[in-house]
């Protein structure tokens, strides 16, 4: 099931009838931007969270992003974008690997 807030209708559910749907297990990696580009490019995604905060209201000021599949089960790919003009750091990027694949 895919859970969107309170929000349990059908068509979010790709099985109906499984009850026991949970993100796959895994581990975040770090990435270069050419290959967080790729894994979302090579990935059916849609967003799964996102926080525009510009202004550092909530800490340093940054865009973050974070990717996964359709189905709500395994997250792809997680972008984060410093947006302070006097911050020098790079962008950060982070591949999720299922732990069937590690």
């Amino acid at each position: 099931m895919t859970y969107l807030g309170p929000c349990t209708l059908s068509e979010h559910d790709p099985d109906p009838g499984e009850r026991g749907h949970r993100i796959i297990p895994g581990k975040w990696i770090p990435a270069t931007c050419a290959e967080s580009d790729e894994a979302r490019s090579a990935n059916a995604v849609s967003p799964w969270s996102t926080l525009t905060d510009i202004d550092g209201e909530y800490g340093a000021p940054c865009m973050f992003a974070e990717w996964g599949s359709k189905d709500g089960r395994t997250p792809i790919v997680a972008d984060i974008q410093w947006m302070a003009e006097d911050d020098t750091r790079p962008c950060e990027h982070r591949i999720y690997i299922p732990e069937a694949s590690a």
